[in-house]
């Protein structure tokens, strides 16, 4: 219960865009709607911090969806750091 209850005052603290599985905010930004801070690093550490506690907690819940929200994450701080793909992150009006 502790780890429960620690998982989810994180999550709200450090980067409330983190609460929940992340599905439906992966089709939006799929469908090219950009959703400020989403796939930020502070997200990144909430969402593994978060989701680890909560499964060490025996609590049963699917993993699946927080994983394809993390490797997105992974994927866009990855696709940043290339230089030949950083145009792609500088056009404001996408």
């Amino acid at each position: 219960m502790c780890l429960i209850l620690f998982s989810a005052g994180f999550v709200h603290i450090t980067a409330p865009q983190a609460i929940g599985s992340g599905i439906p905010e992966m089709k939006t930004i799929l469908r090219g709607v950009v959703l400020k801070e989403y796939l930020s690093f502070r997200t990144l550490i909430s969402k593994v911090i978060g989701l680890t506690c909560t499964l060490g907690s025996g609590m049963p819940l699917g993993k699946e969806g927080p994983f394809v929200h993390i490797s997105s994450i992974l994927a866009t701080i990855l696709s940043k750091l290339v230089t030949s793909f950083k145009g792609i992150h500088e056009n404001e009006s996408r």
